[in-house]
């Protein structure tokens, strides 16, 4: 296997891998195998018709397509190993340049490289403000609100109730009065 790899502007590499036809040739073999495990092909069981036989069925095409999807599925992982890429993403087949022998170009979207800088330069110091009383008893109001329990009551709305009211605005004119809108609304 034969790897070239070309740089591309856009943060991702062209990858030119070149096999030897002999693996072309057994990867046709193999999906002849497994084509003839999926078709019926008379006077065989399935998976047992010689070769020819399958080409003649299903044609050399066919044959050829999926020994290309066989060999990409075993190639590309070894390729990327190889090259010593690290994939942000899947790559893409580009491209299918030759059967003979057998060339395949693939796109292959590289990992963002990030340049942190002198971060550390721009720190602020921290400095603690000790809350006043106020806000320390604001903050357990709060916490107490969010955490109780709410129940029913039958008496006019208070400050600091919990309120759930269905608000419906319905048009006066007319028949049937039209709903001009309905909200469900939740206050303190």
């Amino acid at each position: 296997m034969k790897i070239e790899t070309q740089p591309r502007d856009d943060h991702q590499m062209t990858l030119t891998v070149t096999l030897e036809q002999e693996q072309l040739e057994k990867a046709k073999r193999r999906a002849a195998r497994k084509l003839s495990k999926q078709v019926k092909i008379p006077g065989f069981r399935p998976g047992k018709a010689p070769y020819d036989v399958i080409r003649t069925h299903l044609g050399e095409g066919a044959i050829i397509e999926e020994a290309i999807e066989m060999l990409i599925d075993e190639i590309y992982p070894q390729a990327l190993k190889e090259a010593d890429l690290e994939p942000a993403a899947p790559g893409n087949l580009e491209d299918v340049s030759s059967l003979e022998p057998p060339v395949f170009v693939f796109t292959v979207p590289l990992k963002p490289t990030v340049d942190l800088g002198a971060y550390q330069d721009i720190r602020k110091p921290y400095e603690f403000e000790t809350p006043d009383d106020e806000a320390v008893q604001k903050a357990l109001d709060d916490l107490r609100r969010m955490y109780a329990r709410t129940e029913e009551v039958e008496r006019p709305i208070e400050d600091g109730d919990y309120v759930l009211a269905n608000v419906v605005i319905k048009e006066a004119e007319g028949e049937e009065p039209a709903v001009l809108a309905e909200r469900e609304s939740y206050a303190f």
